[in-house]
């Protein structure tokens, strides 16, 4: 575990999307599932990311475990996947008639 917070939270994944709900940009850090807002993006990722160390401060005075950031995860590129016969019938036709694997076409379709 890194020993200062600050750099854990450069180390975090965040999205920032605009809500018309609440005419702000709100802004998520993915790993830790909270948010802020801002009037712009820009303040929003400030808001944020102060939120994301203030949020580990609290776990780490709780003694709790700080959740590791995506970025610094080892990734196999290795994904089980459940779905309906069906389904797996309707992407291996898919697959078969564009002449590529099941896991080709499957790949082709989340880029």
């Amino acid at each position: 575990m890194i020993s200062n917070i600050s750099e854990y939270v450069k180390l975090y994944s965040y999205l920032v999307e605009y809500s018309s709900e609440d005419e702000a940009y709100v802004a998520k850090c993915i790993e830790l599932g909270i948010m802020a807002h801002g009037d712009t993006q820009e303040e929003a990722i400030q808001e944020i990311k102060e939120g994301t160390r203030v949020h580990l401060l609290m776990l780490e005075e709780d003694g709790d475990e700080i959740p590791e950031p995506f970025n610094l995860r080892q990734f196999s590129g290795k994904l089980n996947l459940r779905m309906t016969p069906e389904l797996h019938r309707e992407i291996a036709l898919k697959a078969k008639s564009q002449g590529v694997s099941i896991n080709h076409y499957i790949n082709s379709q989340l880029k």
